[in-house]
């Protein structure tokens, strides 16, 4: 059986995002959401953050050869911290399948070249834990957000 080229598995995949951050940022003048770097001058910084985070998880994205082979799919939370140094920290992950994890992990671990701007609450940074789901499945054309 012939793998599919990245370029391939992508066209054959369905990958669903949610973005979430776990902390009800916003809802107070004296919180600050994590800034994505890119995103200092933008009017709706949340918006661009998601967008950004997304095509991140675009870009890194791929769909490890054994869970082919072994047509494993599911849903995985990826959770991580953005801390007060706007470093990430603890990316951890949830998942039906050691594959489909460790590809998580492997994709939102990129995420530490960027230097993000760290949320604040009362003027303080703060460290934001986020949660992505992130569902795997194998599709016959497409790759969906």
């Amino acid at each position: 059986m012939a793998f599919p080229t990245k370029n391939n598995t992508m066209k054959k995949l369905l990958l669903l995002l949610l973005i979430a951050p776990v902390l009800g940022f916003g809802q107070n003048s004296s919180e600050e959401v994590p800034i994505y770097p890119g995103c200092e001058n933008k009017r709706n910084k949340r918006k661009c953050f998601d967008k950004k985070l997304r095509q991140h998880i675009l870009t890194f994205f791929y769909y490890p050869k054994e869970a082919i082979v072994r047509k494993e799919e599911g849903r995985v939370y990826i959770q991580f911290i953005i801390n007060s140094d706007g470093d990430i920290t603890s990316v951890n992950a949830r998942a039906p399948y050691k594959s489909l994890k460790e590809a998580a992990i492997k994709i939102i671990s990129r995420l530490s070249s960027n230097k993000f701007i760290p949320g604040k609450v009362d003027g303080k940074n703060v460290d934001v834990p986020f949660t992505i789901p992130i569902t795997f499945r194998l599709a016959s054309q497409s790759c969906e957000l």
